[in-house]
């Protein structure tokens, strides 16, 4: 009678096996230097490809270093604030985004003035009496389309009185449990909160190594979702009422998009975009001395996103960019904005750690088998191959696609098959 006979596993089959489980297992710890080894492979497509600018209806009004010179240091009084919301109301920007706080009172306000000044109790009643730059930029910013910034903390409580002129409407399962969580926040003062069209979160989450490659939509603030700058300026920007936030119902690996007025925006799980930065051009900027000094541009005002904030050395608003070096923190928010309305986006996708995970396996036991009976030179010529054609897959990917694969990774592990198999080879020929 005819039995099939199967070979006998042998001992040191136990050896591209192993060497494959231990990259798989690197692979999901994914410890901090594996991290940082693969972002800096991300950063590298940035810098070969960055995107290309194109105008898009966002620009940036610049409180820099010679707008401080000639307007005096920050913070401004309100009232400057207050003329500046007019002349972008008057050029008709559909959104004016202040990257900037607005937490304590105007200490230039005729009644804080009476507080500290050595004056006569006639004129100190006076003043005591007079308006304050608090109430004139409340004032000012009704009806302006105007979004606040509040910064969120690790520490602290919720502010007990935050305005949120905005619906979050849930599709699937409660998106809270998925966002990076916050417990306090240091918001505008709450007449300015309540006057405001608009309060989105300034705060960035960075990678360890301090570069900002993502800029959330929401964030957790306690125990509700908030939206962050960018998607209030897109909300506002579009007259919208609502946020709608889509979570992953079957696998639960998070939120999937966010949809704000007209646009549907794809993110990570933790409702975040992969920024595509451009490289620095002068023509997102104005300065603010410009914008309160000379005629208007309305030409790059009409009917755009407008956001407020410091390149200033100063004023310390500077983050760390793939592309290397640093950029305004307020162009962090512009150039995620740009790409969210240029319908241009990256994305990791949900299948790409599994995709990942097959090629260690397929290309390790590819590679270890080949070392066991052929030796060093042709497994080198094999891990040759397949790593020529993961990391130029992954290059043609980011470059056609935008998608962000990780082909460090399997190289990593590929690396520890080859060294191991063709070391037993030595040994044992």
């Amino acid at each position: 009678m005819f039995r099939l006979r199967l070979p006998r596993p042998k001992p040191a089959w136990m050896i591209p096996f192993g060497s494959v489980l231990l990259g798989v297992v690197l692979y999901l710890l994914d410890p901090l230097p594996l991290q940082i080894l693969r972002h800096a492979v991300f950063d590298q497509y940035q810098r070969w490809q960055p995107r290309v600018y194109e105008d898009a209806p966002v620009s940036i009004i610049d409180i820099d270093d010679e707008s401080l010179a000639r307007l005096g240091q920050w913070p401004w009084p309100r009232t400057l604030i207050a003329d500046l919301v007019d002349r972008l109301a008057e050029a008709g920007s559909a959104a004016t985004v202040f990257d900037v706080i607005f937490a304590e009172p105007d200490r230039t306000s005729p009644p804080a003035l009476a507080k500290i000044w050595q004056m006569d109790s006639d004129l100190r009643q006076r003043l005591a009496g007079m308006i304050d730059h608090d109430t004139i930029l409340a004032q000012h910013l009704r009806g302006s389309n105007v979004v606040l910034g509040h910064a969120l903390t690790r520490d602290g409580k919720a502010p007990d009185h935050f305005s949120t002129p905005f619906r979050i409407v849930k599709l699937g399962p409660d998106p809270l449990p998925h966002l990076h969580p916050f417990k306090g926040s240091v918001a505008a003062l709450p007449p300015l909160q309540e006057a405001a069209a608009g309060n989105g979160a300034i705060s960035f989450v960075p990678d360890a190594d301090g570069i900002v490659r993502r800029v959330p939509l929401l964030l957790g603030l306690a125990d509700q979702p908030v939206p962050s700058l960018a998607a209030e300026a897109l909300r506002v920007g579009q007259g919208a009422s609502n946020i709608l936030v889509n979570t992953d119902a079957v696998t639960d690996t998070g939120i999937t998009s966010v949809r704000i007025g007209a646009v549907e925006i794809p993110t990570t799980g933790q409702a975040e975009v992969w920024v595509h930065y451009t490289r620095p051009r002068p023509e997102r900027y104005i300065p603010a001395w410009q914008l309160l000094s000379d005629p208007v541009p309305t030409e790059r005002l009409t009917g755009r996103i407008v956001l407020v904030g410091s390149s200033a050395q100063g004023l310390m608003d500077l983050r760390f960019s793939p592309l290397g070096g640093m950029i305004p923190g307020v162009e962090t928010h512009a150039q995620a904005i740009e790409q969210i309305l240029l319908g241009h986006h990256l994305s990791r996708p949900n299948w790409a750690p599994g995709l990942e995970v097959t090629g260690i396996v397929a290309g390790g036991l590819l590679v270890g088998f080949i070392g066991l009976s052929a030796g060093a030179l042709l497994s080198a010529s094999a891990a040759a191959g397949v790593l020529l054609i993961t990391g130029y897959g992954a290059w043609l990917a980011y470059a056609e696609h935008g998608l962000l694969l990780d082909p460090l990774t399997p190289a990593l592990a590929l690396l520890i098959v080859f060294i191991v198999s063709s070391l037993y080879h030595h040994i044992h020929s």
